[in-house]
Formats: C-alpha cells, sequence, structure tokens
C-alpha cells in the first residue's frame, strides 16, 4: 500500500474530506498537519508489538573484554537470528545495550544478522511510495492514526472515538493470535489439561 492510499484511508475512517471537512474551523488541515506524527506513532507502535518488519544486515563482532560487541543499526528493534561460522544462534544468545549486540560465546569477525525494525518514517515518503508493512499491518495502522487524529477531528465526540478504538483492538488482537505468532498462544480452552 502507498502512503497516499494510507491518509486517505485515515480521511475516510474520520469521515473527511477537503471538500466536507470544515467543522469548528478547518478540521480537514488540522488533521492533515498532524498526518505524519499519528502514522509514525502507530506504525512504530505496530512495528514494536507485531514484530512485523524484518531486515537483513552485516554486523562486525570486535573483542570487549569477556564478551563480543557488534554495532546495531538504527531502526533496531531485537534480534531474530544471528548466521556465523555457518551456525545459526537465536535472539537468547544476545543482548542489545546502548546500540550495541553482546554475546559471549560468537568469536568476533562477521555475520549475518535478521532483526525486526522501526519502519522508515513517513515524512520521508511522498505519496506514491510504497510502505514496508502490507495490508493487514497498514489497515491496523490506519485505524491506530485514526485514533490518535480522532481527538482532533472530533473533540468529545467519544462514541466515534469508541468505534474506532474497537475496531483498532480488533485487528491488533488478530494480528498478535494469528499473524505468525500464534505459538506464543496457549491453549488452555480445549486441552485436556491446564497448559498455563
Amino acid at each position: 500500500m502507498t502512503y497516499g492510499k494510507l491518509k486517505q484511508r485515515i480521511y475516510s475512517l474520520l469521515d473527511l474530506n477537503a471538500d466536507t471537512g470544515v467543522v469548528n474551523g478547518c478540521v480537514y488541515d488540522a488533521v492533515s498537519a498532524s498526518m505524519d506524527d499519528a502514522v509514525n506513532s502507530a506504525m512504530r507502535k505496530i512495528a514494536a508489538m507485531l514484530m512485523c518488519v524484518i531486515k537483513r544486515t552485516r554486523i562486525t563482532f570486535v573483542s570487549d573484554g569477556a564478551l563480543y560487541k557488534a554495532t546495531l543499526p538504527d531502526d533496531f528493534i531485537s534480534v531474530k537470528a544471528v548466521y556465523a561460522g555457518g551456525k545459526k544462534h537465536t535472539a537468547s544468545k544476545f543482548d542489545a545495550v546502548g546500540g550495541a549486540l553482546f554475546c559471549s560465546d560468537i568469536p568476533y569477525g562477521t555475520a549475518d544478522m535478521f532483526y525486526y525494525a522501526r519502519p522508515v518514517g513517513v515524512s520521508e515518503l511522498d505519496d506514491y511510495d510504497e510502505l514496508e508493512f502490507d495490508d493487514m499491518h497498514c489497515d491496523i495502522a490506519a485505524y491506530g492514526a485514526a485514533l490518535e487524529l480522532c481527538g482532533e477531528a472530533y473533540p468529545g465526540n467519544y462514541e466515534k472515538y469508541v468505534v474506532i478504538a474497537t475496531e483498532y483492538d480488533e485487528r491488533m488482537a488478530n494480528a498478535l493470535l494469528y499473524g505468525g505468532r500464534a505459538d506464543r498462544v496457549s491453549n488452555s480452552v480445549y486441552a485436556k489439561r491446564r497448559l498455563i
């Protein structure tokens, strides 16, 4: 989905367009001015919670006393896996502290790291640029941004806010359950014994 289509979706959720968006002054312009910040906030939140942006980079481990240390990219959230010395090392072997990745049992040298990342900020994008999210995550981002902008568009209209918040919550819950992370959900309803 392009950034322009995402913005159209957000305006649609808020029942705003350039022609009919004048309520208590120029609401459309106020919402447009806050759009980038609201979308950035929603996308960062979704990326952190759903771990939906995965990137690959080469990192170099250097000796740092008893540990090995590598500098992390600026958009780093969490390690998915590191491939070094012909082996796959899972996230549990690493500690990320202060922009660096630490490990005790990977010898220094270069490695390939797959990591969960923050998306590119939309203020750097044009309306025709593709977003790093797939359509499902863009839909969640549209509701998240609309939720943040609802107070500007409809101050005091709690009914509109609750409708958007409910849709946002349902989409986030479904993405957490069925968006590739269902392995973290314990089946305590239909199991023969309690699994929690």
